[in-house]
């Protein structure tokens, strides 16, 4: 693991351009905080480019054992970790999530040639959603309801957001959004 204590450090930058909309679609990469969210993104086959760890809150918020098998977990499919300060932390971090842990993650796109249902498929259709948060709820809200998919008709938020991601509890991750 490496350690980055430096808040003019390249990475820590790039990882904070990444709170912007712009970059996120420019470079397909988005932020994902928090380890509920993580997990879900890493079981449902997301890739994890990079994770940073505020080592003082991580280790508080999840016992040992569980840590470290996570942590084994996602070394073995090429993530790279960084072990970072609280400055950097609270500077690459977003909202008031005190777990100690964020992730840089490669955007997935569902089309159509994607999409398997089922022969009695269970989907939703959205229009227009233009607040990040409301999108996260209506994914939370399907994926408690059983839906296969969701087409999301002239998107106007992102759904990478993190607010999108965030309430929706990481569902955003196992529900295709086409």
């Amino acid at each position: 693991m490496h350690r980055i204590t430096s808040l003019s450090n390249p990475r820590i930058k790039s990882v904070v351009k990444l709170q912007q909309g712009r970059d996120r679609r420019e470079t397909s990469l988005f932020l994902i905080n928090g380890y509920r969210e993580i997990r879900r993104a890493s079981d449902c086959g997301f890739e994890l480019l990079e994770v940073y760890l505020w080592p003082d809150a991580f280790e508080r918020f999840l016992e040992q054992a569980e840590r470290n098998a996570f942590l084994r977990q996602i070394e073995q499919k090429g993530t790279e970790l960084f072990e970072v300060t609280s400055q950097v932390f609270e500077k690459i971090a977003f909202g008031q999530r005190a777990e100690g842990i964020l992730a840089v993650v490669k955007s997935r796109f569902w089309n159509w040639n994607d999409l398997r249902l089922p022969d009695n498929p269970l989907v939703g259709v959205v229009e227009r959603v233009e607040k990040p948060g409301n999108l996260g709820a209506i994914v939370r809200s399907a994926d408690g309801a059983g839906l296969d998919a969701i087409f999301v008709a002239n998107p106007v938020c992102d759904i990478y957001n993190p607010n999108t991601i965030r309430a929706s509890l990481g569902t955003v991750f196992r529900i295709p959004l086409i």
